[in-house]
């Protein structure tokens, strides 16, 4: 009998009180049977796993990250015989797992975006999100932001995923109104025509996130520092070459009304950077000899 570690409780079986499931936050979870018998489920050498007694199925859900989060996974499991039924792998790790009355859906709610196993296959949705609900039925999904729900077919959002899972950009106008951003299409402001499509990369971050704000659809530039500095044309969403810095989320950025100038401000210093874009150079310091809780700019750059 292998001996009870000192952990927390993190779920107990619905429909039998004798079955507990104990994590003490890495590595495995471990299975405890009514005689104290504690089984160690299973989870890729160096990973973490999360553990649930389904409700909608007779299942035992096992699912985390592999080791350094490099990649994730979901183990279905047979609750008493704990014989594996399904194994999912994953390119981001899993963070929650949404299942419903049908045997054949999985929601993955991972780091890079909501995945979908389906008739055996994984299909990354076309959504920006990383957390979601299915219904009972599984033919709907649900997905919430700031405040407010919204419901996705689950038919429509297959027949437009390519399979590929990618970033997109915020919703803005520039300030002459005569170009609009959504996602990774750049529009005409008032004709709604397309100009181009953008193609933006960013990495999900494990900790922390960008400064902010971390976005700008500017009127001679659209700047992303998500993870580093990437600049399109405002005119043709051509992309430009810059430097790739970034900055973290202690820092507070902000950008001249036509994306050619910038400002930086460390909430742990007393200097605020001016840097023309999108050369990048080496920049003005201004030493405020206090500690610079935000950071703006004038239209025209010259005073912030």
């Amino acid at each position: 009998m292998t001996k009870l570690p000192t952990s927390h409780v993190e779920h107990q079986h619905p429909g039998a009180l004798s079955l507990r499931l104990v994590h003490d936050g890495w590595g495995p979870v471990s299975l405890v049977r009514e005689s104290g018998e504690s089984i160690e489920l299973p989870c890729p050498e160096g990973g973490t796993a999360h553990a649930f007694f389904a409700r909608e199925q007779p299942w035992l859900v096992v699912y985390g990250s592999y080791d350094e989060y490099d990649g994730g996974f979901v183990y279905i499991l047979d609750p008493a015989s704990l014989q594996m039924r399904l194994s999912l792998k994953t390119s981001r790790p899993v963070g929650r797992c949404a299942l419903c009355d049908r045997e054949d859906r999985i929601l993955l709610c991972t780091y890079g975006g909501l995945v979908l196993w389906a008739d055996d296959v994984l299909t990354p949705l076309p959504l920006p999100y990383t957390d979601g609900t299915l219904s009972p039925r599984g033919d709907h999904l649900m997905t919430e932001k700031d405040h407010g729900m919204q419901v996705w077919s689950i038919a429509d959002l297959l027949a437009t995923s390519d399979g590929e899972s990618r970033p997109g950009l915020p919703t803005a106008f520039d300030p002459s109104g005569t170009r609009l951003l959504s996602d990774r299409v750049l529009y005409h402001g008032v004709t709604g025509q397309v100009i181009a499509h953008i193609q933006p990369q960013m990495n999900a971050y494990l900790e922390g996130g960008p400064g902010q704000p971390w976005f700008q659809c500017a009127e001679q530039y659209i700047i992303s520092f998500y993870h580093r500095l990437a600049m399109w044309k405002t005119s043709n969403g051509e992309e430009v070459e810059t430097s790739d810095d970034y900055y973290p989320q202690w820092y507070h950025l902000a950008y001249s009304r036509d994306g050619r100038r910038m400002a930086v401000a460390n909430d742990r210093g007393n200097q605020v950077l001016l840097r023309s874009l999108p050369s990048y150079g080496d920049g003005v310091h201004l030493d405020l000899g206090i500690k610079a809780r935000g950071v703006a700019l004038t239209g025209d750059a010259t005073t912030g």
